[in-house]
């Protein structure tokens, strides 16, 4: 810990221990029943019946290395029929299982020095008077705070904690301005090129495109293809950097920026926020190791108004940043600020030498704050401190990732990468794309589509990410021609296997404006997008009533995506001869061609989770398998909409949660239907693997969190259930948590959903929109309890997906200091931002089978919707309420 830096108060967090339980409805006051002020209470016998509970806090959220953090089991309860906890017993261990503390006695606290960075398990075993016993286990991880790292990465967490980070033997296709093979996020390249003017044919690297191969799966993934014709550049090079950029986002390693695991210096949570400005500055202090003389420092703020400096041991200023305010622009030219300014990041050499003492190795961070915040004063909220590794560039003698020395996002090994793409472990294909803003066509698509299966096999491909489109957003999805060629394009992918995503237009406007070219395609994801709170950017386009060819209409967009001051790739601009690793650049660029890639990156994690983990009648083959006998483009199609319906099943409105934080583009709440502003919602990577990888029936019971801290919590919660059976699904709420939990004045609005994970629209012979199908469907839910039963044949695959909607409470408290006021449809509740979390039981339970006669299993449509008609009464008219209160028309 800095000397300067005053430490744990004592007291203990609230984000461990305080708990809220709401009344019932909407508007019903919150009622702590735990509080960290209340203490250990004499007598805790409760009389109920109910067992022992061990409740294990720890003092410090964020402990540096070396510190020593206080373990306390104070708030434990006794079983019902005891008087009080007698016995606590707490052990520690690190990540190697070596044993730092244990203890067993009747205090209710201990105290343990963690002395690294690092993983440790922390365990405490409480016995009652009456006997009765429990044990309860916490991790506590010193590391870089994931708060401080890029928001896409934060938000691929959640999917990568599942296992899936994508596959190096699977690729994902960039047709944009270029692709910068020499940068180490997206390199090396395999020496392919691939000459599209007529046909697909292999000019370098392979004997023809049979001979074309990815590397294994367990390989370090490569650039396995550069398609090129006429005065395209000879080798893979970028002179816009638009390219470069969107692949770094859809699938870069991350490997040109990643921080040394045991070597975060320290950090700082200032007890929650401190307010600087007036004169009064926060300073921190850290040591740099002897042995880091030369290596490069990494700093990282999150706060707003701030101005922050690193400062030498000599007082010298190495770099000084302004933390960027989350603006939302409005059409008449106000802005919004948003309260949870943007972090920012501080590089610079060390400039100690090897043998300086240490307090010629003490460096200086200070933050105050800058000349525009409207108070005169700025609040910093989190710090950390650290070391870069050396750049990624060297690959292991053999190819594998487990030998590689820095790993970055391709691995689960604590190296965080500080700008990594949403699959960093998948193969590139990527073409200097030539786009006809005149007619919406592209050379390069038209010819991959003229041999989309010969294409798909040899680079066995999975997504492609279109983020062009025409400019100022014209409408041109909503007549048919002359862009019928670019949707048959689409479509041809589409029954190759391949899923396509594609930006709408950066254009403000009502819902009309956008909507060009590919986002018409019904196949296609079209995605809008939004900043780190899920708001609608202004000048991100909305959707439209589309035909397709044969003058069905749909609507889009699809789904809403993170895409503001996006740091991703930088190419070197020129067409020079290089290797591999000489170019490691970043910039932040905004707008939607950022949210697509983005979306593409996790339809190849669901893909990956397809193919792996899911059930008989989802499981994905390999994309050249899909062309095997027996299989034709039906099925192939049939497995593109399963993933895009997944993506759309998993997202979650945004109509309450970001109320303060959109632009013009106000969405409607519309339970199970697009938008014509955010189409399904925002994506949750988390959930979306999780629909067709976990078994919730196995399962039986879960506790699932979910909370208004996105992009570090989830707003869905999904698995799947497979047939023959019947399944009571019921979901209740727990309570909240979370530094903010007594803001809240209600229980939440949840949904629950059940589709049919086998059958999206399309699927059957409809038009190919992938729109999921809904099975059985319980909202509006004001009182956050939910039951659905369904039956499933033998064949079926249902998923079930819990969604938080809204959190009832004190939004004007929460906005207090900023310059941001609660609009009107926002009264009474909380938003994005807030650190509040709800924990949801979700418990399935498996009955009976109904068989008829002829052997086959029933339809279980009957049975759904007798067994929720008379719930739904009641659940319209709390919709209805909702819908009243806040003003935002019928669903």
């Amino acid at each position: 810990m800095s000397h300067d830096d005053p430490g744990p108060t004592g007291q203990l967090d609230r984000r461990d221990v305080l708990r809220t339980t709401g009344a019932g409805l909407v508007g019903a006051a919150a009622v702590p029943t735990v509080s960290a002020q209340e203490g250990p209470p004499e007598d805790r016998g409760r009389g109920d019946g109910r067992p022992t509970k061990a409740i294990l806090t720890v003092d410090q959220e964020r402990p540096s290395p070396g510190e020593t953090v206080t373990l306390s089991g104070e708030n434990s309860l006794p079983g019902g029929d005891a008087e009080a906890i007698e016995t606590y017993a707490f052990e520690a261990r690190d990540g190697d299982g070596d044993v730092l503390l244990e203890t067993s006695g009747s205090s209710a606290t201990e105290s343990v020095t963690l002395p690294s960075a690092g993983e440790y398990v922390a365990t405490l075993s409480v016995t009652d008077s009456a006997g009765g016993t429990d044990t309860t286990t916490r991790t506590i991880t010193i590391t870089f705070p994931r708060e401080l790292l890029n928001p896409r990465a934060r938000n691929a967490g959640h999917a990568w904690d599942r296992g899936y980070r994508g596959r190096s033997d699977r690729t994902v296709f960039d047709p944009d301005t270029g692709f910068d093979a020499r940068h180490t996020d997206l390199g090396p390249w395999s020496g392919v090129t691939v000459d599209f003017s007529d046909g697909l044919e292999v000019t370098t690297g392979a004997d023809g495109l049979d001979a074309v191969a990815p590397p294994e799966s367990d390989s370090i993934p490569e650039f396995v293809g550069w398609l090129r014709a006429g005065s395209d550049p000879e080798l893979p090079r970028d002179t816009d950097d638009h390219g470069s950029h969107t692949a770094g986002i859809m699938a870069g390693t991350g490997r040109g920026r990643v921080l040394d695991t045991e070597a975060l210096l320290e950090q700082w949570g200032f007890g929650g926020e401190a307010t600087v400005g007036g004169g009064d500055s926060v300073e921190r202090s850290f040591v740099v190791p002897a042995d880091a003389a030369d290596r490069e420092l990494f700093v990282a703020v999150a706060g707003r108004w701030l101005d922050v400096s690193l400062v030498a041991p000599d007082g010298t200023e190495l770099a000084t940043e302004t933390t960027q305010i989350n603006a939302v622009e409005h059409g008449g030219g106000s802005f919004q600020e948003n309260e949870y300014g943007e972090r920012e990041i501080l590089a610079a050499e060390a400039v100690h030498d090897a043998d300086a003492a240490e307090a010629d190795r003490t460096y200086r961070l200070v933050v105050d704050a800058n000349g525009d915040a409207p108070s005169g004063e700025g609040v910093v909220r989190l710090a950390a401190a650290s070391l870069k590794t050396e750049r990624g560039t060297a690959l292991a003698a053999s190819g594998d990732i487990d030998d590689a020395t820095v790993t970055g996002g391709l691995a689960d090994d604590g190296q965080p990468a500080v700008h990594p793409g949403v699959a960093p472990r998948q193969s590139f294909v990527a073409t200097p794309n030539t786009f006809d803003i005149v007619n919406g066509t592209t050379p390069v698509l038209e010819a991959i589509a003229e041999e989309a299966d010969a294409y798909a096999q040899a680079f066995e491909s999975r997504a492609i990410n279109m983020s062009w489109g025409q400019p100022l957003g014209i409408p041109s999805a909503a007549v048919q021609n002359p862009y019928d060629e670019v949707h048959e394009t689409i479509s041809d992918l589409a029954r190759a296997g391949l899923v396509s995503t594609h930006a709408v237009a950066n254009y403000p406007g009502t819902p009309t404006g956008g909507n060009d070219t590919v986002s018409g395609a019904p196949e296609a994801v079209s995605v809008v997008r939004t900043d780190h709170l899920s708001g609608i950017s202004t000048s991100s386009s909305g959707g439209a009533a589309t035909v397709t060819d044969d003058g069905d209409a749909f609507r889009t967009p699809d789904v809403c995506a993170y895409g503001q001051d996006e740091h991703a790739v930088e190419a070197r601009t020129d067409t020079d001869p290089g290797e591999y690793g000489e170019v490691d650049g970043y910039v932040a660029f905004t707008g939607t061609s950022m949210a697509a890639p983005s979306t593409a990156g996790l339809a190849a994690l669901v893909m990956q989770a397809m193919e792996e983990d899911s059930p008989d009648g989802l499981e994905l083959p390999a994309p050249s398998a899909l062309f095997e006998d027996g299989r034709d483009e039906s099925d192939r199609l049939a497995w593109t909409l399963r993933t895009k319906a997944t993506l759309l099943a998993t997202a979650t409105t945004t109509a309450f949660n970001a109320i303060p934080w959109h632009g013009d583009q106000q969405p409607t709440y519309s339970p199970g239907t697009r938008d014509p502003y955010e189409g399904f919602g925002r994506l949750n990577h988390g959930a979306a693997v999780d629909a067709i990888s976990r078994n919730i029936h196995k399962e039986g019971e879960a506790t699932e969190t979910l909370g208004l801290g996105v992009p570090d919590d989830e707003q869905s919660a999904a698995g799947y259930i497979a047939g023959p059976g019947t399944f009571e699904i019921d979901v209740a709420f727990e309570g909240y948590e979370g530094l903010d939990a007594d803001l809240t004045a209600g229980d939440p609005h949840l949904d629950l959903f059940v589709y049919d994970a086998r059958s999206p629209e399309g699927v059957e012979g409809d038009t190919p929109t992938g729109t999921p199908t809904v099975v059985a469907q319980s909202y509006g839910v004001a009182a956050s309890d939910g039951s659905l039963t369904v039956t499933l044949g033998p064949d079926d695959v249902y998923q079930v997906a819990v969604k938080l909607v809204s959190v009832p409470g004190d939004g004007a408290s929460q906005l207090a200091g900023t310059d941001v006021e609660v609009p009107a449809t926002g009264e009474g509740l909380l938003f994005n931002g807030a650190d509040v979390r709800a924990e949801v039981e979700l418990e399935v339970e498996r009955g009976g089978v109904r068989i008829h006669d002829d052997g086959e299993a029933g339809d279980a449509t009957d049975e759904v919707a007798a067994t929720v008609a008379e719930a739904e009464d009641e659940v319209a008219t709390m919709a209805e309420m909702e819908t009243e209160s806040l003003d935002i028309g019928d669903p």
